[in-house]
């Protein structure tokens, strides 16, 4: 049994929700992030991902169904470190206080060091990486590349931002 943090409306219907390309970041360090969004904003959640694509973009979706505001940063420039911070700022100060870091396969290293400069409430990471990680936030290590993977790190994300 999955846990969600969906909110109900009054009237029963479906929040409206939508998934967009917004800037983050400042000058030559600015970046493109896919942000989706539904009219309730639910706990930040950065995806961080080696590329942005289709793919990505319907997983992000699929995190904001769950109750998530979901942003996946572009980490394909020179300062991936720098679009990170900004990306974790711009969840915090718009969208909710509390904030967890999801990292697919080949971001792993890029999540723990995000926990040691921006104060992270979860961070999960692919099992490839070890054990479980070493965070100063609640950590998981768990096979994202499979569907099990991802429903125990949804379920571990939203017991640990909501």
């Amino acid at each position: 049994m999955g846990s969600s943090l969906q909110w109900r409306n009054e009237n029963g219907r479906r929040p409206i929700a939508s998934g967009d390309v917004v800037r983050i970041g400042s000058g030559r360090r600015a970046a493109d992030a896919y942000l989706a969004h539904s009219q309730r904003a639910g706990p930040g959640l950065m995806i961080l991902a080696p590329v942005v694509d289709g793919e990505l973009r319907a997983f992000v979706d699929r995190c904001r169904d769950e109750g998530f505001t979901a942003m996946a940063p572009d980490l394909s420039g020179d300062s991936a470190a720098e679009v990170m911070r900004a990306a974790a700022e711009m969840l915090v100060a718009n969208w909710h206080p509390r904030l967890g870091v999801l990292a697919l396969p080949g971001t792993g290293d890029a999540a723990i060091a995000l926990d040691g400069s921006v104060r992270l409430d979860a961070v999960v990471v692919p099992a490839a990486a070890g054990a479980e990680p070493r965070t100063r936030a609640p950590g998981l290590a768990t096979d994202l590349a499979t569907e099990a993977g991802l429903a125990e790190a949804l379920e571990f994300l939203a017991y640990h931002l909501s």
